[in-house]
């Protein structure tokens, strides 16, 4: 639960920060962002490491919710604690977008893929059942 929680700060504190880095020129040219990636590289290393760290914490929220809710369904204990903490990460997607829509989107959108490529619902491989 404690893994959670610091996942939970952590990738709320990583999208603020996203946010604060990355400034969507506007009108919006894909060139003009670019070219301040290539020309500041500190600051495009920094802003990807904290993209990362991000959608990493967020992305083990997500799978977490996703997993927790499957056991309720089947009839299995889940932890309330433990699920509620990993369903406040959409209350965190919701803050985030009024700071900043499209950084938020991005850091939305690879979170739920990540997570979602990473559920795992049975404990056994299909080798394992099949055989």
């Amino acid at each position: 639960m404690l893994k959670k929680i610091i996942c939970l700060f952590l990738g709320t504190l990583c999208g603020i920060a996203l946010s604060v880095m990355v400034s969507i020129p506007e009108p919006f040219s894909i060139e003009t962002l670019f070219v301040n990636f290539v020309l500041s590289p500190v600051t495009f290393f920094a802003t990807m490491l904290v993209f990362m760290v991000g959608f990493v914490c967020f992305s083990i929220l997500i799978k977490g919710a996703i997993e927790q809710t499957y056991q309720l369904i089947k009839g299995r204990k889940a932890q309330l604690n433990d699920l509620l903490i990993c369903y406040s990460v959409l209350i965190s997607f919701f803050l985030l977008f009024f700071i900043s829509f499209w950084q938020t989107f991005f850091l939305f959108l690879f979170s739920v893929v990540y997570g979602l490529f990473s559920i795992e619902l049975n404990n056994k491989t299909n080798y394992e059942v099949n055989r």
